[in-house]
């Protein structure tokens, strides 16, 4: 409490200083909606979801940053990784091995595990439909509407895997009459994307709306070896979007959507940054299983002679870099009936995804060496297999009482999903002590691999009320929520010539919420909370045994202490949005790696602290600044592993993964008098992300630096082109060319590290026609 105190005075300070700098300007506006050449000069209403209804982003006691359909476009965002660093205390990054599985942190609270046995921490949504697992997480969005990123735990709305906050993806509804949008990019290292939208008239009572894409992206690292592909990161994706509304009667809506999106592509080159000197002289296992002597025959030989830089490559020499292939489709339908005071709503959803990254589809060491045993062998590099499927059913009642005083919400949820992966490492010479990192193999002593399924069921009851007494002069409301959830989960190792090994277990959750929040004035809202949030249990199908198999990780909880302002000032010229949390956070689900395996395990308790405020100010007319700022304080008060079969206390060394101390963007926009030719505006964007570790143990060869990217866009809008209208825009991403790196693995024992790096430089245009 002391910390959350202390939080609060500083982001008080902080606050007053970066308000006084947009108030001096924003004094002298006349109190008006627009100027004299119709650019506003007042910040527009937000309409967000995050409490189930739809309510003013302002009178929201939650801390969410939306993104609507116009910051979308104006900032180039086609799927959710697009938004890391424009929200404080968030990082989403695309992992190495895959171009569409994902990494997301959210105050802290993260989960790089991409395997389908471990959980999400921060829920994905689209269109109120969880999106289960990080893989296959990130795929391009056909006719974006909206993206809300909800900060902090959402454990009584959404239920379990929101201990970090939750991302609903909002789809654009068909209007229900003729429209027509097309809109074409064209950019650095070969990317273009096409996607082509059709609205069509309302048709007894039913409304449609398709959209098509198609995306292509070379790359910008190529490869020299020509026994692999010349272009590395490559990405090709199709998809189309269905949407239908129908109106069945005056009370009965149906929404049904269908989504698919398939691609291929190479994953991003991995960069080796260290490797282990002492192994050099370390006996190798060729792939026959013979014992070799290190100094000559071993790779990591070259690889240290050779030279290992910091610096971001653009060639590598890689030998065997199979093709990611992916096939992901999902509908979803929701029912909503609407009586006098109540509604009354259906949400059914179903999704499934294929993912193929074909053997030496990752190569872990970052090169090809020769070695006089076995000419060019790829120390080690894997592939991967996917195949999950899952169906969820949630029931709400959403409506008002008492003179409108109480707002509820009530409801039941539902959700099942099922899949097999398979994973396969080749180590063509392995640096080990002679002796091969697992007793999994397959099919060979030199190629390991591992196979499993999972199953898992969850089911849930939820509730939350919001009452408005009349006392205070209707200003203060009492929110309390309340959710119980019950998981089953069962996972099976199915490697070849063994028996399967199956894991059930059985885990529940109760997750209450209290909010109080006061409106002091009509554009200040105050709010105080408590919440929790809980991520299932995991089963360790990546571990080396049996014996680690059988240690199922449990649940990990979290207890949000937060206060928040949402306020408006100067007839609506200035918004500061901010809040302060404390959060205790225990059973915390670590996925560390080990001597060649993954092992998640309950490390200990945390605590963290941290705030963070978005300013948004017209300080004149047709100039726009937003500026973000989150801090974060995260420590470890437990943090136990086993080292040499004994159980060691790291939290004075560790450091959490994914948590930037500080994160900010400032972005200024300013709108030109408008002209018959078109709108022109131009924009100037910082986006600042402190440094960061990849994993809470691994040291120097496995963090980021930190980092300031900066981008501008210049856009030119509604030019009258026959009955439609014209937007062409010109971007430039990471203007200074900053090489910085976005993802990382150290293998510890096995002697190396590797790294992804961001894309360096770019620049593009792009054109839409909307008729």
């Amino acid at each position: 409490m002391k910390r959350l105190l202390m939080s609060h005075a500083i982001i008080q300070r902080s606050l007053q200083h970066a308000s006084l700098v947009t108030l001096a300007a924003a004094l002298a506006l006349p109190a008006t909606a627009q100027d004299s050449a119709g650019r506003a000069v007042a910040l527009e209403e937000v309409i967000v979801t995050a409490q189930k209804r739809q309510e003013s982003l302002q009178d929201t006691p939650v801390a969410v940053t939306a993104f609507t359909s116009e910051s979308l476009e104006n900032l180039g965002i086609v799927d959710v990784s697009g938004i890391t660093g424009r929200v404080p205390n968030t990082i989403l990054l695309t992992t190495p091995s895959s171009n569409i599985s994902m990494s997301a942190s959210v105050r802290g609270v993260s989960s790089n595990e991409p395997s389908l046995a471990q959980d999400a921490k921060v829920g994905l949504y689209l269109d109120g439909v969880y999106i289960g697992k990080n893989s296959g997480a990130i795929f391009d969005i056909a006719d974006l509407e909206r993206i809300e990123v909800l900060r902090g735990p959402q454990g009584t709305l959404y239920g379990k895997n929101t201990t970090g906050g939750a991302i609903n993806i909002i789809t654009a509804r068909p209007l229900g009459e003729f429209g027509f949008k097309q809109k074409l990019t064209l950019g650095s290292f070969g990317r273009t994307r096409s996607q082509t939208t059709l609205d069509l008239p309302r048709m007894g009572g039913l409304a449609a709306k398709l959209s098509y894409l198609d995306r292509s992206y070379e790359g910008w690292a190529r490869n020299s070896n020509p026994r692999g592909p010349r272009e590395l990161g490559r990405d090709d994706t199709s998809g189309y979007r269905l949407a239908l509304n129908w109106e069945l009667s005056d009370r009965l809506t149906a929404d049904y959507s269908l989504d698919r999106t398939w691609g291929e592509g190479t994953s991003r080159p991995s960069q080796l940054s260290y490797a282990n000197p002492d192994y050099v002289n370390l006996p190798v296992v060729s792939p026959t299983g013979v014992i070799l002597p290190g100094a000559e025959n071993h790779p990591f030989r070259q690889m240290i002679e050779s030279g290992i830089t910091d610096d971001r490559k653009k060639w590598f020499n890689l030998d065997n870099v199979g093709e990611e292939r992916y096939d992901i489709r999902g509908h979803s339908l929701t029912l909503t009936w609407s009586a006098d005071n109540f509604d009354i709503k259906s949400i059914t959803g179903y999704r499934e995804m294929e993912i193929r990254v074909s053997p030496g589809g990752t190569d872990n060491d970052g090169g090809a060496w020769s070695v006089p045993v076995f000419h060019n062998a790829t120390e080690r590099n894997g592939g991967n297999q996917k195949d999950h499927e899952q169906w969820s059913q949630e029931f709400q009642v959403l409506g008002s009482a008492m003179d409108d005083r109480l707002e509820y919400i009530v409801g039941l949820y539902y959700y099942e999903d099922e899949g097999e992966e398979f994973n396969s490492l080749w180590d063509a010479l392995v640096p080990f002590n002679g002796t091969l990192l697992s007793t999994r193999f397959i099919p060979a002593p030199a190629g390991l691999g591992e196979s499993y399924s999972v199953d898992n069921t969850s089911y849930a009851v939820f509730g939350q009320a919001t009452y408005t007494p009349e006392w205070l002069d209707s200003r203060l409301g009492i929110t309390l929520g309340l959710r119980q959830t019950w998981d089953e989960k069962a996972a099976s190792i199915l490697d070849t010539g063994a028996e399967p090994w199956t894991v059930e277990k059985e885990w529940d959750s109760f997750n209450p919420s209290l909010t109080v929040d006061y409106q002091w004035n009509d554009d200040t809202n105050v709010y105080a909370k408590v919440a929790t949030g809980y991520t299932a249990g995991s089963h360790p199908i990546r571990s080396s045994s049996q014996a680690a198999f059988n240690l199922t990780a449990d649940p990990e909880e979290i207890v949000n202490y937060e206060l928040g302002i949402k306020s408006d000032w100067l007839d609506r010229r200035l918004r500061v949005n901010a809040a302060t949390f404390f959060y205790d956070y225990t059973d915390l689900q670590i996925a560390d790696f080990q001597s060649g395996s993954t092992v998640v395990t309950n490390a200990g308790q945390a605590d963290l602290t941290g705030f963070e405020f978005e300013v948004t100010a017209l300080p004149l007319p047709g100039l726009t600044v937003d500026l973000t700022y989150g801090y974060l304080d995260y420590d470890y008060n437990e943090y136990f592993v086993t080292l040499d079969g004994v159980s060691v206390d790291v939290s004075d060394t560790a450091r959490a993964s994914n948590a930037p101390r500080h994160t900010a963007r400032l972005m200024v926009n300013y709108d030109f008098e408008p002209t018959r030719f078109g709108a022109l505006s131009a924009s100037l964007e910082s986006v600042y992300t402190d440094e960061y570790r990849f994993n809470p143990r691994q040291f120097q060869h496995d963090s980021a630096d930190s980092r300031n990217l900066l981008n501008a866009r210049l856009n030119l809008a509604d030019i009258p082109v026959a009955a439609g209208s014209l937007r062409a825009g010109l971007w430039g991403r990471n203007l200074t060319d900053k090489e910085y790196r976005e993802y990382g693995i150290d293998f510890g024992a096995i002697g190396h590290a590797i790294n992804t790096y961001g894309e360096p430089r770019s620049f593009g245009i792009d054109v839409m026609y909307e008729y």
